[in-house]
């Protein structure tokens, strides 16, 4: 069985866009791409409860899944995650798609293991204040907070790996966090190396807590690193 979907996912993060955005401006790029009731599905008060919700399951979330993006959309949701995530960063989600892929073929589960399932959500007004925005799909969370144009916090972050093994082409990305993953400080390291700004992640990241554990059939670890500004709240 193929997942004619995966390729244009592969397309999708392969393209490099030609110039650096903001984070301002590529969220309002993403946001003129959307319908009213796309908007209103997407975009959320920065207290709406869903900000603080996270999980490593597959199912929906709040937000706008690739997998329902047009073509326009999906282009910008990239360039706003770019705007945010270094090449090792995009490499790392890119990793987590390519298992859920493998998955797809390996349980037979072609629209429950989508490698297009994966939902941006923003909340609060990007530029103004205090915003943040969500990334999340089956073995991947990604939480970002932000006063104005400053990261403030980015915890908590959930990666998985199932199959624990990735696709034999070229390197895993998830290779590093997999050998890494009863080491703290190498872990967040790692961690530090998704962001563009890597000096801001590992200021941020410092304090955070590591825990992993084994799960199911395959001995993938679940990986969660959260600290002291999870959500961008202080505690």
């Amino acid at each position: 069985m193929r997942i004619a979907s995966l390729g244009l996912v592969l397309l999708l993060f392969a393209v490099k866009p030609a110039i650096a955005v903001d984070p301002e401006t590529a969220a309002r790029q993403f946001k003129s791409t959307l319908s009213k009731a796309e908007i209103t599905a997407t975009f959320k008060a920065y207290t709406d409860g869903d900000r603080t919700a996270y999980r490593l399951t597959p199912g929906q979330r709040g937000g706008l899944a690739l997998r329902n993006m047009k073509a326009e959309t999906r282009a910008a949701a990239l360039t706003f995650l770019r705007a945010f995530f270094s090449p090792r960063g995009m490499a790392v989600i890119q990793g987590v798609f390519d298992r859920e892929a493998r998955l797809a073929v390996i349980e037979e589960e072609p629209d429950y293991r989508h490698p297009e399932l994966y939902y941006l959500a923003v909340f609060g007004e990007p530029g103004g204040g205090r915003w943040g925005f969500r990334f999340e799909g089956h073995h991947l969370s990604l939480n970002l907070s932000l006063d104005g144009g400053t990261l403030t916090a980015i915890t908590p972050v959930l990666l998985g790996a199932n199959p624990k093994e990735g696709p034999s082409a070229g390197p895993d990305p998830l290779a590093a966090f997999l050998s890494n993953h009863e080491n703290a400080p190498a872990f967040l390291n790692e961690v530090a190396k998704m962001f563009r700004d890597k000096e801001r992640a590992a200021l941020l990241l410092k304090g955070a807590e590591l825990e992993t554990g084994g799960f199911g059939v395959w001995g993938h670890p679940h990986m969660e690193v959260t600290g002291p500004l999870d959500f961008g709240q202080q505690r």
